[in-house]
């Protein structure tokens, strides 16, 4: 094989690995692997635990309270990762869309995604990230939100109760 040939290769393996590592960062150019979003059914309930970790008898709390907001005219669904991803938002929100969380015609869902390995601005750890439908911007916009995570999680997380909150 030609000198020349082996070069052309070896530029085109090369070019093939760059095109490959880039479809494979995220904005922050770090490789991520975001976690698929599950799909909650009347099997698992309004709340879902990815990692086996989580007290079943707290699942089942959260999925009473999550059958009460449904009684009041809204949803409340969350779901429980270990996984660090790359856009908590972003995640939260591709999750609460795709349980078809809150009525569509009303877009009054709540999306809570707690990731058990990320930590929050304080360094405690887990990360909570609520996304809510637009049809309750109005009355829970991100300021309201994070004051009550503020008030009731922060808190608790710090003091190593975060369930607590």
């Amino acid at each position: 094989m030609s000198t020349k040939r082996v070069s052309s290769i070896f530029l085109l393996s090369i070019l093939a690995l760059v095109l490959l590592m880039a479809s494979c960062t995220s904005q922050a150019g770090s490789v991520t692997s975001d976690p698929v979003a599950p799909r909650l059914t009347t099997d698992t309930g309004w709340w879902m635990d990815t990692t086996g970790t989580i007290d079943s008898s707290y699942v089942k709390q959260l999925d009473q309270i999550s059958d009460d907001f449904e009684k009041s005219g809204y949803q409340l669904g969350g779901v429980f990762w270990n996984d660090s991803v790359s856009d908590q938002a972003q995640v939260c929100t591709d999750f609460g869309n795709q349980n078809g969380l809150g009525d569509a015609k009303k877009d009054n869902g709540i999306a809570v995604c707690v990731f058990l390995q990320h930590a929050g601005s304080d360094g405690h750890t887990p990360y909570v990230f609520i996304a809510i439908g637009k049809g309750l911007e109005g009355t829970l916009n991100d300021a309201k939100v994070g004051r009550f995570l503020d008030k009731y999680f922060v808190k608790s997380r710090a003091d190593g109760q975060w369930q607590a909150g």
